[in-house]
């Protein structure tokens, strides 16, 4: 069992990840797991709607578009809102239309709009452009309400130079 090699547990992984004495302060990933699918697959195995690591719906639905939109929960949400706002051009993300996100602009964009909405971000957003208030967008965007968001200073950045166009 990796608890009785590595003393890790359900309970003290985040502790021990955010620790950097713990393996040096680094993650390591397995050859066979860079730039390749199964790292989805490991990674969000048994998560947000999707199926076993056999199952490779982690690498299925991995994050795409603009929000990264990642689960087969998600695709469904997302799949169920669209044809709901857009019922005479519906899609299906979990099947057919999923690389969509990715291809072409306008659903890339709609997609991302249906998420912002879903997760009702403009409540968030709405409260200005200090790095608190960029922050918790983020942080919902990623799905950590425990710690800043990926790339939290370029996204600060690039927040407040999009807001200084669109004002």
């Amino acid at each position: 069992m990796l608890e009785n090699r590595t003393g890790i547990t359900k309970e003290n992984i985040k502790d021990s990840v955010k620790n950097i004495s713990y393996n040096q302060g680094r993650i390591r990933v397995k050859p066979e797991y860079i730039n390749s699918l199964k790292l989805f697959d490991v990674t969000y195995g048994c998560r947000m709607g999707n199926g076993c690591v056999s199952s490779h719906e982690g690498s299925l639905y991995r994050g795409r578009g603009y929000i990264q939109i990642t689960g087969k929960a998600k695709y469904i949400e997302i799949t169920n809102k669209w044809n709901e706002l857009y019922p005479d051009d519906p899609k299906d993300f979990v099947n057919a239309d999923r690389e969509k996100m990715v291809t072409d602009i306008e659903i890339a964009i709609k997609v991302s709009m249906i998420e912002w909405m879903l997760r009702n971000l403009n409540g968030y957003a709405d409260v200005g452009i200090s790095d608190d208030a960029i922050d918790d967008v983020g942080s919902i965007v990623n799905g950590s309400r425990h710690n800043l968001p990926n790339d939290y200073k370029s996204r600060r950045a690039k927040t407040r130079a999009i807001f200084k166009v669109i004002k």
